[in-house]
């Protein structure tokens, strides 16, 4: 793009995420050590920033570290890691970014962007849509992280209907997989049933680890996953739909051809509810990363949904 400095703010201190000594923390424990750093996917190697940016030998990384002020700091030209483990020094970093010249790109998580409206030079407007009362919630967990199967097995015990993949013959190892018209009826029918139900990958995160290809597995789920969705939405599915891992939505995304997607609402940090429309109509979905959120995560979004 062009860009000689590159500003990476990392840190997403309401989720616990904080950057230190230019070591990215989850939970007080290096992102390596903890469960991001077990992903069958995407395994991170290192907790220390640097050393994954310099991967591109051509970019150079300067770390900034909590106790340095920011007043009178001039940056050279590369990727500047900002330290950070409180929102206020996420809201010192966008107010000292107002005052450098506009030459620079920057990079970060949601934690960061809430404080980058005074950068943005643009009208503040509200949402055009509101958020629709629906019957209850479907959990897609396509998400192969710890955390992922703890908040399903938490869900369970508060009330949640659950189904695994492996009921569906073909769906976690056939790449030709079709969803047929007698499974869809059977998911609407146990929907029916409490009005929470969570369709995962697997009964236990022991069992998938016990798969001779987990990737190979989770490459083919996440694009089934899209299949079944694309035909629970046809059907007149009229239930929040919930989906928990960033693979697993971009394989439901895939499905729905031309669509349009507007934020509407946090409903925690780090979870949202947009509004996706596509051919077969307009739908609220709730997203959020695998390794996101509380264990009662689930309940909370039902609950919100049943206030609207």
């Amino acid at each position: 793009m062009g860009y000689k400095k590159i500003y990476f703010v990392p840190a997403y201190p309401k989720l616990n995420r904080t950057t230190s000594g230019g070591r990215q923390f989850v939970d007080n424990i290096p992102i390596d050590k903890s469960h991001f750093g077990k992903d069958p996917f995407n395994p991170v190697k290192t907790s220390y920033i640097p050393d994954i940016i310099s991967i591109n030998p051509n970019r150079s990384v300067e770390v900034v570290p909590i106790q340095n002020s920011l007043q009178g700091f001039q940056a050279r030209e590369r990727v500047v890691v900002f330290d950070a483990d409180t929102d206020e020094r996420l809201s010192d970093i966008a107010r000292w970014l107002i005052h450098e010249p506009k030459d620079y790109a920057i990079a970060g998580c949601a934690g960061f962007a809430k404080y980058l409206e005074p950068l943005l030079f643009c009208e503040k407007k509200g949402v055009t849509q509101k958020i629709l009362k629906h019957s209850g919630v479907l959990v897609i967990s396509g998400s192969l992280h710890k955390l992922s199967f703890l908040q399903s097995e938490y869900a369970q015990r508060k009330g949640f209907e659950m189904m695994c993949v492996d009921e569906l013959e073909g769906f976690s190892d056939n790449e030709n997989f079709e969803v047929t018209e007698e499974a869809i009826l059977g998911i609407l029918a146990l929907y029916e049933r409490s009005h929470k139900l969570i369709i995962k990958t697997a009964g236990t995160r022991a069992a998938l680890d016990d798969s001779q290809d987990i990737f190979a597995a989770g490459e083919i789920i996440v694009n089934n996953f899209g299949q079944l969705v694309s035909r629970l939405f046809k059907k007149g599915f009229d239930g929040m739909l919930v989906v928990s891992g960033g693979d697993t939505l971009g394989g439901i995304m895939e499905r729905m051809g031309k669509y349009s997607v507007e934020p509407i609402a946090e409903v925690e940090p780090g979870v949202v509810l947009a509004s996706i429309d596509n051919e077969t109509g307009s739908h609220q979905i709730i997203t959020k990363s695998g390794g996101f959120g509380s264990l009662e995560i689930y309940e909370k979004i039902y609950l919100h949904v049943k206030k609207v």
